[in-house]
Formats: C-alpha cells, structure tokens, sequence
C-alpha cells in the first residue's frame, strides 16, 4: 500500500479513494464503527486497525465528526464535498477507482 501515515502536521496523507468512499458513504447515515467496518470490508479485504487510520485521518481533515456520547461517525458538508468529487472521477474513467489517491493535510 501507498498510503504515508505520517505525523500530523507534518506530511500530507494520501488514502486510497476505494476506501475513503465507502466509509463516507456509511457516515452519511450516522453510522457506528461496526457498519463503517462492514461496508468497507465488503468492497476490500482490509483490516480493522487500516480502517480506524482512515477514520482518524478523515476526522482530521473535517470530513467526518465523531459523537462519542453515540459511539457514531457523521459525515460533514466537507465530506459530502468529497463524496462528490470521488463520485465525478469514477464517472470520469472507471478504471482509476483503485489508483486514485486523496490528499488529506
């Protein structure tokens, strides 16, 4: 995997948009982890610790909030934002989805 974990504030993240996508798609609905994990998982093998990487970077970067009285992750209008965006490169050619990267700072 290509993704740079780096300290925040140090380097920009890159994650895979074949990740990002489903977990924000699972926030839109207010989701607990145990679905955002689920619904990624179902498109990839991946593993639970890659999953709270993503979270805490997509939280991070503004683009999910995180309700610990609800053990929920809700997806934000910058989120939404970037949803679409994922949305209209897929459109734009398909067979990037699996390449396409997302710079998060």
């Amino acid at each position: 995997m290509n993704e740079n974990f780096g300290s925040a504030g140090t380097l920009p993240i890159y994650l895979r948009a074949s990740i990002v996508e489903p977990i924000l798609q699972a926030c839109s609905k207010e989701a607990p982890f145990i679905s955002i994990y689920k619904n990624t998982k179902s498109l990839e093998d991946i593993s639970e610790h890659l999953v709270r990487k993503y979270l805490y970077h997509l939280i991070n970067g503004n683009f999910l909030r995180y309700e610990g009285h609800k053990k929920i992750f809700v997806l934000l209008p910058s989120g939404m934002e970037l949803l679409v965006v994922i949305y209209a490169q897929i459109q734009q050619n398909p067979t990037y989805h699996k390449d396409l990267r997302i710079k998060v700072e």
